[in-house]
């Protein structure tokens, strides 16, 4: 196994490291590392999540919301990962101006963590987005 890390947690630690530099090399070996962490722990939500957020980084949206959905699914037993991975699918949906599902992904998010003050802001934002702009 890479790194002789069978359950895959060097690799994503080692991802993290390189996708908190934000450098676009960085970004590149991150999602690569977080796919080898992804693969070894197919059951871990937050390898598929900062996957996601490297996407974002990067400019490509569509593939990070797929990723979040993929760790969404993946969190269902795990009301933390579940808060975080639908708080970052509604704020970019939200930034996409899809405001119909970033609001059912921030209630989803207070659902699983109701201390959860960002997702409360960020529900209020895409309530008033669709008010405004409609879904």
């Amino acid at each position: 196994a890479e790194y002789g890390d069978p359950t895959g947690t060097h690799a994503g630690n080692c991802a993290r490291a390189h996708s908190l530099r934000g450098m676009p090399a960085d970004l590149a070996r991150a999602l690569e590392l977080f796919a080898v962490a992804s693969a070894k722990a197919p059951a871990e939500p937050s390898w598929r999540d900062l996957a996601g957020l490297c996407l974002l980084h990067q400019g490509r949206f569509e593939e990070a919301l797929v990723k979040f959905d993929e760790a969404i699914a993946l969190a269902a037993h795990d009301p933390q990962s579940a808060s975080i991975s639908h708080s970052n699918a509604g704020g970019l949906r939200l930034r996409l101006g899809r405001h119909a599902a970033a609001a059912d992904h921030f209630r989803a998010a207070l659902r699983a963590d109701p201390t959860d003050r960002l997702a409360r802001v960020s529900l209020a934002q895409a309530e008033a987005g669709l008010r405004r702009n409609g879904p």
